[in-house]
């Protein structure tokens, strides 16, 4: 007896074709050209989340809010972000909001087990011009 193959239709734009697949959660079935799009659209939530919205090079390093300089750093989602200069102990700094720099000079928010003694965080949280409320 052979087998049958049902043939998947991708749930946001409704194509029937051979890049239809089953993305995993939270994605669910999707064409390649829509699962690009919702990951992209992750990204984006996810670095207005953390705090990676800083501005890609050429443009100077600069906190639009306040002006400070600060060190800047390419995220893995395509984005950038302005770090604190200094390293903190991972004791002070609250889980989802540690930032490593990696070896190929990124940044990496790492929510699992502390990956050094010492982190950094995004200047985000710590502007002089933090809107009050």
């Amino acid at each position: 007896m052979g087998v049958i193959y049902a043939s998947h239709a991708c749930r946001t734009c409704s194509a029937v074709s051979d890049d239809v697949a089953d993305r995993g959660q939270p994605f669910g079935t999707l064409c390649d050209r829509c699962f690009k799009g919702e990951m992209r659209r992750t990204d984006e939530e996810q670095a207005l989340e953390e705090g990676a919205t800083a501005l890609p090079p050429p443009l100077p390093p600069v906190c639009p809010r306040c002006g400070a300089e600060r060190e800047r750093r390419p995220t893995g989602t395509g984005h950038y972000i302005l770090l604190e200069p200094e390293a903190l102990p991972v004791a002070l700094v609250p889980v989802g909001h540690r930032w490593y720099v990696t070896s190929d000079g990124c940044a990496v928010n790492w929510t699992g087990e502390a990956l050094a003694a010492l982190c950094r965080i995004a200047h985000r949280r710590v502007c002089d011009d933090l809107p009050s409320g």
